[in-house]
């Protein structure tokens, strides 16, 4: 088996944790550090990694023998906000807000 390896990161670098990494049938989830680290027999596959903050990424993957693939960092772009919604990075961590609107009755109460 290879070892495909590297390190997931949004928006400023900020490290992924949690994201699915899936390649043909085989996953893993990334580290609190943003990183994976995942055998694969050789072949011709799409690697895939899925945050449900962010767009899916999938890329053409081949691996030729059986040896260490670092695929350095992949960066991931937010999803396309929803009206009311916002995201950003406080500390390093992602978080998402959805704002649901109040009904104001007359009088402005």
């Amino acid at each position: 088996m290879a070892v495909v390896v590297g390190t997931v990161e949004g928006l400023f670098g900020a490290k992924i944790k949690g994201a699915v990494v899936r390649i043909n049938g085989y996953y893993t989830v990334t580290t609190v550090s943003g990183t994976f680290s995942l055998n694969v027999p050789p072949g011709s596959y799409i690697i895939e990694i899925q945050h449900w903050l962010y767009e899916t990424y999938g890329a053409p993957l081949d691996i030729s023998s059986l040896t260490t693939y670092d695929l350095g960092k992949i960066q991931l772009t937010f999803k396309r906000a929803i009206i009311g919604a916002g995201a950003g990075v406080v500390g390093g961590l992602a978080f998402a807000a959805i704002l649901i609107p109040r009904r104001v009755k007359k009088g402005g109460k």
